[in-house]
């Protein structure tokens, strides 16, 4: 009978404590934490061999230094803005971007912002890229649908500027441009995601700033609100991105040397300033004793095509490597903040392409820009992920004088290769500048042209003047004979006037065509382009002319150099080129003003008359044209060659 109470008790002691057991647990037990960004990409995202040479499943092995700034977009980080300037690419929104959106369809449902600047960059991003995504990591049957929608039928959720989910919360990630002030209004976004800034014009039709804009389409969530900023840098003085990283702790990736393990930033090269032993300390070329670190090379022997040379040296210990150490270094890299943030929860990265790009490519790639401001500026941007500073004021005078020579007008020598012509219409005169190109656009003044007439009277004499320009032949002392081979006429005055002569005199082949010039601030990848005018058979050529003073005022600075050969651009005019040309030609300089953004813009502004400035932009333009239609036409190119070009009218010179 006792045992049996024993018993008793012994059982409902058990349940008593059982039950408590079970209630402790269910205090314990919380909601498990939230994957990060990382972790999701390594477990879910596969790579296909139609966006990736390296096929398989994601990994940060490939791209260690992009995983702390990936994580900085998961939930549980604190970190509310992140921006990162960086050369271009280096896989950074392969691993950045396109993960934040395959975790949120896969795990992490809100409302998200992806702005880049193109158009057709956006539309490649989102068809290429994302639906590509989408399909490799198994995300496709999360996409939205009308209802009754076929399991074949195109998801009406997603679309070129919308994806819709549900992944058991309800999300989406509107695609959008940064020219249209209307794809930011009316939708508030939990995160914006936006990519090339630098491309972005300076204002949204008249709005003022993008990232205010953006940053207004995200106030409502306040902390919980995410953006990243993603661009390689443009010009020092206007770069938004540049202001983004120095708003931030400006982390900078640092590797082991692999011989001496001390960790730093790789950089291109630096003259002096290495800290290892005097013993190896080197004289350079102007007797100096320096402790140079970064990417030494021999650079004679580089353009002779030996790049054996190339070879990274170390700022600790001073000595060399090759960038075979490049994945063991990266993978024991880490990113270390360089100043304290501006703001709060905010964290910025530059990132070099010389930490993952051949060495030999990157010196190959700085060889070939040589002196060229335009190359340097890509090299600098592109490669080094760093911004350029434009130094170009205007154009030297006492330069330019030196460049008039003794030679007659309209002579050519045996090195010309073609002939341009432009012209600049007035209210009571046409004036035309013929020009002469040779090899690396080696250009030669032979003739400015005054029409004096009434330019708005079609049937007015200076009409027919400048018609006849395109039918006059010039022979070169070997004998070959040279027309003009485009003539281009400014129509920013007189403009269906200019319209109609183009078509009467230059014809369907467009030998006289009209021409009108574009401020830079309206963002092209290409320098000129040609639009069809409607109603007529003739096209525009638009010609972005800031862009063109930029080059032209290199070539006007340039001075012989007598010790090797002429530089790209050099220019020469006829003896009969006057003071006042000289002086329309430098009148117009470089002025920094203000941006209603608060940045730096340097425009070109002019000084009083610059008539002969255009013309010699025009006729800079033409010759491009020219290169261009013979690439396609004559080459069967895909795309301008100037090299090609110049070899093939050597030949037929």
């Amino acid at each position: 009978m006792k045992q049996l109470k024993n018993s008793n008790y012994l059982q409902a002691a058990n349940k008593a404590d059982k039950d408590f057991w079970f209630e402790v647990l269910e205090k314990a037990v919380v909601e498990p934490p939230i994957q990060t960004i990382s972790l999701w990409a390594e477990n879910n995202r596969f790579l296909s061999s139609k966006v990736t040479a390296r096929q398989g499943m994601f990994s940060w092995d490939n791209a260690p230094y992009w995983k702390e700034p990936c994580d900085c977009f998961s939930p549980s980080s604190p970190i509310r803005e992140v921006a990162i300037m960086k050369g271009t690419q280096v896989g950074c929104t392969t691993s950045i971007y396109e993960n934040i959106i395959g975790y949120n369809i896969g795990i992490k449902a809100t409302s998200t912002l992806f702005v880049t600047a193109d158009k057709q960059l956006l539309k490649d991003f989102k068809k290429i890229k994302i639906d590509q995504l989408v399909d490799d990591s198994n995300l496709r049957h999360l996409i939205k649908s009308d209802t009754g929608a076929s399991s074949t039928s195109r998801k009406t959720g997603d679309t070129i500027s919308l994806l819709e989910y549900d992944n058991g919360k309800q999300g989406f990630i509107r695609f959008c441009g940064s020219h249209n002030k209307n794809d930011f209004q009316s939708i508030m976004f939990q995160q914006a995601l936006i990519d090339e800034i630098d491309s972005f014009s300076e204002n949204v039709q008249g709005d003022g700033d993008i990232c205010a804009l953006i940053d207004q389409r995200t106030s409502t969530y306040k902390d919980k609100a995410k953006i990243g900023y993603m661009s390689r840098p443009s010009l020092k003085h206007n770069s938004i991105i540049l202001q983004k990283y120095l708003n931030g702790d400006q982390r900078k990736w640092f590797v082991p040397c692999p011989h001496c393990g001390k960790e730093q930033v790789l950089v291109f090269y630096a003259k002096d300033g290495g800290e290892y032993k005097d013993s190896k300390a080197v004289t350079n070329k102007d007797g100096e004793i320096c402790k140079p670190y970064g990417i030494v090379f021999d650079s004679e022997q580089c353009k002779r095509g030996n790049y054996s040379s190339v070879a990274y040296r170390c700022q600790h210990c001073g000595d060399e490597f090759d960038d075979s150490f490049q994945y063991e270094m990266n993978r024991k890299g880490t990113w270390i903040p360089t100043t304290k943030s501006r703001f709060p929860n905010y964290r910025s990265y530059h990132f070099s392409g010389i930490s993952v790009k051949s060495w030999k490519i990157v010196v190959r790639q700085f060889l070939e820009a040589g002196r060229d401001p335009n190359k340097l500026q890509v090299f600098y941007n592109s490669v080094l992920g760093e911004p350029f500073e434009d130094t170009t004021v205007g154009v030297d005078p006492t330069i330019v004088h030196n460049k008039i020579k003794s030679y007659a007008n309209n002579i050519l020598t045996d090195d010309v290769l073609f002939l341009v012509a432009a012209a600049d219409i007035q209210h009571n005169r046409i004036e035309c500048e013929i020009k002469a190109y040779g090899d690396r656009l080696r250009s030669w003044g032979i003739d400015h042209r005054i029409f004096l007439g009434d330019t708005a009277n079609e049937n007015d004499p200076c009409w027919q003047e400048l018609a006849s320009v395109i039918d006059e032949v010039w022979v070169k002392p070997n004998g070959k004979k040279l027309y003009v081979e485009r003539l281009g006429v400014d129509s920013g005055d007189q403009t269906q006037l200019v319209y109609q002569f183009c078509e009467k005199f230059g014809g369907k082949d467009g030998y006289i065509i009209p021409l009108k010039g574009f401020e830079s601030s309206i963002k092209t990848r290409d320098k000129f382009k040609l639009a069809q005018i409607k109603g007529l058979g003739i096209n525009l050529l638009e010609i972005y002319v800031d862009l063109y003073k930029n080059q032209l005022s290199r070539y006007l600075n340039q001075e012989w150099r007598e010790d090797e050969n002429y530089p790209d651009g050099y220019m020469d005019f006829a003896g009969t080129y006057t003071e006042e040309y000289i002086r329309q030609l430098t009148t117009e300089k470089k002025v920094k003003e203000r941006t209603a953004g608060g940045l730096t813009r340097i425009k070109w502004q002019q000084f009083g008359r610059n008539e002969a400035f255009d013309l010699n932009v025009y006729c800079l333009a033409l010759a491009e044209l020219t290169i261009w239609l013979v690439s396609m036409d004559e080459l069967d190119l895909e795309q301008a060659d100037q090299k090609a070009v110049f070899e093939y009218l050597k030949e037929q010179a």
